[in-house]
Formats: C-alpha cells, structure tokens, sequence
C-alpha cells in the first residue's frame, strides 16, 4: 500500500510540472518602424514599414496619436504610406506603428515637413531702352519655384506684332514703330499666376536722315527720351570715325535735329545716332546709308 501511494504522488508531480512547464511559452511581442526619422516636403509622401515580432496580426497606424491621420497632420494609410499635410509653415509630425494584438506594443518615427518657399519674381533689367525693331533680353529670376515661367507683352501672351513680342527666353522684339513708343514686358509664374514682375520697355524710332541744301551736309533727326544726349557717328563704313557734337534731349520731349556735315562729294556714308541716356547707359541708332 505504501508503496502504492508513493507512485500516485510521484506521476501526480510529473503531471503538474508538465502542465506548468512543458507547454510553449508565448513569445514577447516588439514593435519597430523604419526609418525613424524623415524630411519631406509639404503635400509629398514617404513610406514607413512596421516589423513585428511575436505578432502576425498585423499593426494599425496614426499621425500624432489619431488613426489614419487627418488633413491637419497628415494622413497614413494601412501600408503604411504618409502624406503630409499642406502646410504652409515648416512642421513636425510623429508617426506610430501599434501592434493589433497587444496595443501596449508600438514604435515610432519623426518627420519633419518643409513648407513650400514663397514663390517671387524679379525681372531684369527693370527699364530698357530698344529701338524700332531691334531685340534686347529680358531674364526672369525666380525663387520657390522651378516651373519657369510665361512671358507677355502689355498682358498679350508672347506679345504681337504691335507691342513687340518675346520668346520662352525672354528675347524682346520691338515692333517697327515710326514714332517712339513703350511697352511692359511681364514675367508670371507657371505655378502661382499671382507671382509676376515687369519691367518697362522705351521703343526709339529710328531716326530720319534728310537732304538739306548742302549736299555734304545731311540733317538727322531722332527723338530720344528725357534727359538723354544725342550725337552721331559717320564715316565711309560701319566702323564710322567720324563725330558730331553732342545735343541735350528737349526737356519737353520732342524730335532732336544735328547737322552732319564734313562728308566728300560722290561718296557713301554710313551714320547712325549715338544716345546716352540719363542713367549713363548708351542707345545706338540702326545704321543709315
């Protein structure tokens, strides 16, 4: 009997160490997210991966503590895709993976969001001064955007043939006026309309030589704009060498007239009007014959 009762003890034992002790023990759960940190900018996406381990039940993500995200912070979707918010100011959000089974299990990433830089404009040079027909380059400066940018001419885009035109780099065409006229040439953003910079354009007709009584003499007449100088150059060719003196714009605007004189009998002269202008740039004329 006694014998009896010391093996029901002893596999009563075994039993109870097997039940405590011999089955699987349950594996800890873990969470991490990859990468940990990111910069994006505003209104881009970035992927984030969840790995589990202990857990095949998957994970559930948020943007600063709210399911999905929102459109203040951002939204995430089950695959763990982030797209920022538009904002408009640099920000940061807080990306978290949580484990489904045991929500007391999760890992988290930054991410820092670069607002857009303002989009400006500036066109150069400010002011130009082109004569008839002629082309002179205008250069668009832009900030915050890549884009480029579409070009008009007094608000008519690439302009025409009665304010000048200008192509995708900027080159400006004047129109062959006969008498001086202006014109704006604007720059406006292809991604934001309402960033645009002009600049102002003088158009100078070209001068008018005229015969006087004098054979050798010729009269020039051309009108420049206020607080310019004119002159003109001749010669038997286009490297000229020959000068007359200098005459002062009308302060009221209006044709100025030099006499050129000093040319031989029988002979072609070439002529043109040299412009110095108020702020010290230099305006030439088209060449006469």
């Amino acid at each position: 009997m006694r014998k009896t009762l010391w093996c029901t003890s002893l596999a009563f034992t075994l039993a109870f160490i097997a039940g405590c002790g011999g089955g699987q023990r349950q594996q800890l759960i873990t969470v991490t997210v990859s990468p940990q940190s990111a910069v994006v900018a505003a209104g881009s996406s970035v992927q984030f991966t969840a790995i589990v381990t202990g857990d095949s039940s998957g994970v559930t993500w948020s943007v600063n503590g709210a399911a999905g995200g929102n459109s203040s912070v951002g939204t995430i979707d089950a695959s763990g895709k982030y797209t920022t918010a538009a904002v408009t100011q640099n920000a940061t959000a807080t990306v978290t993976a949580t484990s489904k089974r045991d929500t007391t299990k999760s890992a988290s990433a930054s991410v820092t969001i670069n607002a857009p830089v303002p989009i400006s404009l500036v066109v150069s040079p400010s002011a130009a001064v082109v004569g008839a027909g002629q082309v002179t380059n205008f250069t668009a400066t832009v900030t915050g955007d890549t884009t480029g940018v579409d070009w008009f001419v007094n608000g008519i885009a690439s302009g025409n043939s009665t304010v000048g035109t200008i192509d995708a780099s900027g080159n400006y065409t004047a129109p062959a006026v006969t008498t001086n006229a202006a014109a704006t040439v604007s720059a406006t953003s292809k991604r934001d309309p309402t960033k645009t910079a002009s600049s102002s354009v003088t158009i100078i007709a070209a001068g008018v030589v005229a015969a006087t009584a004098n054979v050798q003499v010729a009269m020039y007449t051309i009108i420049p704009p206020a607080g310019a100088t004119v002159s003109v150059e001749f010669g038997p060719d286009t490297t000229y060498g020959l000068h007359t003196w200098r005459l002062p714009a009308a302060p009221g605007g209006g044709p100025v007239s030099i006499l050129v004189a000093g040319m031989k009998l029988n002979s072609a002269y070439h002529m043109r009007a040299l412009l110095k202008l108020a702020d010290s740039s230099e305006f030439d004329d088209v060449d006469h014959t």
